[in-house]
């Protein structure tokens, strides 16, 4: 009886071994395309989404300044406000200011004088303070208003500012929205995504004043 040739089965055993982890490794690089091209298509889709929803953003606080410089100037333009302004009972104007921004759809109204005081406005708290944020007001000088998001008191808003002038500007309007969770679930609606609203004070740290996550 005539034994196997064991030289060919260690040869067609070595093939087999060679087919089998050619098999293997073309499994495991298909996977691993798979995996990277489904990953970068869910990346891809998360950064078309963030940045379709920024321009929404945007375009809403493009929207939302414009209506209150707007609506501002509209107050800045009337004469008896004017002159009062103007003038020594500048602080009687309390009442003027909170009726019109109720008209523009602002939940602050502020009048602040040629010393950077708050003088009148919708935030009796801030009455008589100095106005910090003195950069909105200068770049309202120069350009005939101007917008951020600032902290005034405990709240975060968005805020615009327009020069009052008789002809020379003698005081500054400031106009704004509050920010908080409320407006960050109608971006969250209008956008898909999740918002967060943060600020940091100068030397300060990072801090969330609105969001659509729960704390």
């Amino acid at each position: 009886m005539r034994l196997p040739n064991v030289s060919l089965y260690n040869l067609q055993a070595r093939l087999l071994a060679v087919v089998v982890l050619l098999m293997v490794a073309v499994g495991v690089a298909s996977l691993l395309f798979i995996h990277v091209n489904g990953t970068l298509a869910v990346r891809k889709t998360v950064t078309d989404g963030v940045v379709a929803g920024s321009k929404v953003f945007e375009r809403l606080f493009e929207i939302d300044s414009q209506r209150l410089v707007e609506g501002t100037r509209l107050l800045a333009a009337d004469a008896a406000f004017r002159e009062t302004a103007s003038g020594p009972d500048r602080g009687t104007l309390s009442l003027a200011l909170t009726k019109h921004g109720r008209r523009i759809g602002a939940s602050v109204m502020l009048l602040i004088d040629s010393d950077r005081q708050i003088v009148a406005g919708t935030l009796p708290a801030e009455i008589g303070k100095r106005f910090v944020h003195a950069k909105l007001l200068d770049r309202a000088s120069l350009a005939q208003q101007s917008s951020a998001f600032v902290t005034i008191g405990t709240q975060f808003y968005q805020l615009i500012v327009v020069p009052l002038q008789v002809p020379q500007p003698v005081a500054w309007i400031a106009a704004g929205i509050r920010v908080d969770d409320a407006m960050a679930r109608e971006i969250s609606t209008l956008t898909g995504l999740q918002v967060t609203f943060l600020s940091r004070p100068e030397d300060g740290d990072w801090q969330a004043r609105a969001s659509t996550v729960c704390a």
